[in-house]
């Protein structure tokens, strides 16, 4: 038995201390053009000579694409520079084993990008000028902003506009001031494959990316700038992912796979949806990230923030939680998944928990199932969903409400804050909409603790409730209700002006109130000492709140996502241990 302790000691150490640092540095030579085998292997990281140390080090990312790594080990790009690659993860890792893609050095992290550096413009006619590129351009940037493909010559009339010409090999541009495109950074990317993306990681399992900045891809292939099918225990830390081509995603995992996790990351200026997982990619994780300037053109695609499910096949087991959202979707786009947070076709257990969602197009967090095949097992709390739709929407008719649900079962929804929601012309945008397909039965839905409303535009509705389907062990109560005009409610069929007339007709709102709720600003949903949501709630089972103060703070938990008094979490700590304090409480160290 010593033995095999003996043994098995020894396999653990020797898997760990085996695995190798490798470095890639663009400044070096490339002494090993298309081949495996590292350029220099006395590389020296801190300094960045090739003739000191014992490290390995690659020029290129093509050379990466070669080498089949260990598990355990680690390829680190140089911080400041950039890649115009596309990195094939080409090995997996094991479990406690990851293969890492990261970063070294000081500076900027280093940018991987499928986009091409055009430069050797000649005016062509007036502010119109040209240069010669031989393959087929599908998105073009002029210091990181997108310009407009038109399609002819004679149709390049305006700033902002290119135009390819593929039969005599010839790009040309108008620059959005009009002025030499020398003196900017023109940034193409074609319809060829190793465009279409920055990283790849198809049928890959246990990889680590971390600090990288992917930026710049064609977008024709309707991919991610990070991405790829069956990977599963893939880890995206601390990245940003930007200035997305066409149709292009920024994150997109589809097609099997399970558990991979997005954290603590930037998506920003992607065409597409943010974040995509879909078609049965299992347990994704997307936690403490920022997603913001998405979908937000006529082009074909989703123009969503997070979406989780689509396809034909079903994904299950998703969390959703800390993540900020804002100026999500595009106005006119009839796209049904144009929603900032989608639940497309969800099964075993959803959460969608301290997020942050605002000033966005269309809705804030929408659960979608089907006649037949229902999403299943949603937890909705302790969300901020704000200025959803509020502006720029008023002839849109799709449903996208602040929170809702369409053919889902076991469904919760908890101490949620669903504040200014703008309709436009008909009822499609309240601010909770909870419905299902005709001739479908939708079981266990509970709604409490949620501030609910204003609800402004043409069209006001706070709630519309059970539409269409038969509904079964439905909960609606102790929420609170706002408005400065006066109230729409819908059940059944039926429309409501007040609070108080759904109640007698429906059962539902009895310990519910009716107030303005005493936020401390239109955009701090913190309460006052005098509000009426203080200790009017009701014990869901949560004991955290949006900052993570405990709850109840007294007897009662309140109403909304922040339990009075809403002190953020505060760690002190001595040489002898730390304490943590919340909701106003005090601890003594000894």
């Amino acid at each position: 038995m010593k033995k095999y302790l003996l043994t098995l000691i020894l396999l653990l150490f020797a898997s760990t201390s085996w695995a190798t640092t490798y470095y890639v540095d663009s400044a070096i030579t490339d002494t090993n053009v298309a081949s495996a085998t590292p350029d220099f292997t006395t590389y020296n990281p801190t300094t960045f000579a090739t003739d000191t140390g014992s490290s390995s080090v690659y020029k290129t990312i093509a050379d990466v694409n070669l080498k089949a790594f260990a598990a355990g080990d680690s390829v680190l790009f140089r911080k400041g520079q950039t890649w115009r690659e596309q990195l094939t993860v080409p090995s997996s890792g094991t479990d406690g084993h990851p293969i890492t893609f990261g970063a070294y050095g000081s500076g900027a992290n280093p940018i991987i990008t499928p986009s091409k550096l055009m430069t050797g413009w000649s005016l062509y006619s007036g502010n119109i000028y040209s240069v010669s590129y031989i393959s087929t351009a599908y998105s073009v940037w002029e210091d990181n902003t997108y310009l407009t493909k038109v399609a002819s010559l004679d149709a390049l009339i305006s700033v902002g506009e290119w135009y390819i010409d593929t039969t005599n090999h010839l790009l040309y541009i108008w620059t959005l001031d009009g002025s030499d495109p020398n003196n900017h950074t023109i940034e193409v990317a074609s319809t060829a494959g190793t465009e279409d993306t920055a990283i790849t990681l198809s049928s890959k399992s246990y990889i680590t990316i971390d600090n990288l900045i992917l930026e710049k891809h064609s977008g024709n292939a309707v991919k991610g700038l990070i991405g790829g099918t069956t990977s599963s225990y893939i880890t995206m830390s601390n990245l940003e992912v930007r200035y997305g081509g066409y149709q292009g995603y920024g994150i997109m995992f589809n097609t099997n796979g399970s558990h991979n996790t997005v954290q603590d990351s930037t998506i920003h200026d992607i065409r597409n949806t943010g974040i995509y997982f879909s078609n049965g990619v299992d347990y994704p994780t997307i936690q403490r990230c920022t997603v913001y300037n998405i979908g937000q053109n006529d082009d074909v695609g989703d123009n969503g923030g997070i979406t989780i499910g689509g396809g034909t096949t079903a994904s299950s087991y998703a969390t959703i939680e800390n993540n900020e959202l804002y100026n999500i979707g595009y106005a006119i786009s009839a796209q049904s998944h144009n929603q900032t947070i989608l639940i497309d076709r969800g099964g075993g257990t959803y959460i969608v928990r301290y997020n942050k969602i605002h000033d966005c197009v269309k809705g804030g967090i929408y659960v979608v199932g089907y006649a037949g095949s229902h999403s299943d097992g949603i937890q909705i709390y302790y969300n901020l969903v704000y200025n959803i739709n509020a502006a720029n929407n008023a002839t849109y008719s799709g449903n996208a409400p602040g929170i809702g649900t369409s053919n889902a079962d076991n469904v919760w929804i908890y101490n949620n804050v669903i504040w200014n929601i703008g309709t436009g012309a008909t009822y499609g945008a309240p601010c909770m909409l909870i419905t299902g397909t005709v001739g479908e039965t939708l079981d266990n839905t509970i709604i409490e603790n949620n501030v609910i409303g204003p609800s402004t535009g043409t069209k006001r509705r706070h709630y519309s409730a059970r539409g269409n389907s038969t509904f079964t062990d439905f909960v609606s109560n102790y929420n609170c209700f706002y408005d400065s005009v006066g109230y729409v409610l819908y059940d059944a069929a039926n429309n409501y002006t007040t609070v108080a007339d759904f109640n007698t007709a429906t059962g539902f709102e009895a310990n519910s109130i009716v107030a303005d709720p005493l936020f401390v600003s239109a955009t701090d949903f913190r309460l006052q000492s005098g509000s009426p949501a203080k200790d009017t709630g009701v014990s869901v089972g949560l004991t955290k709140d949006y900052i993570g103060n405990y709850v109840p703070y007294n007897t009662t938990p309140d109403i909304g996502a922040y339990e009075y008094p809403s002190h953020p979490m505060t760690t002190i700590g001595t040489g002898s241990g730390t304490v943590t304090l919340g909701s106003g409480g005090t601890a003594t160290l000894r």
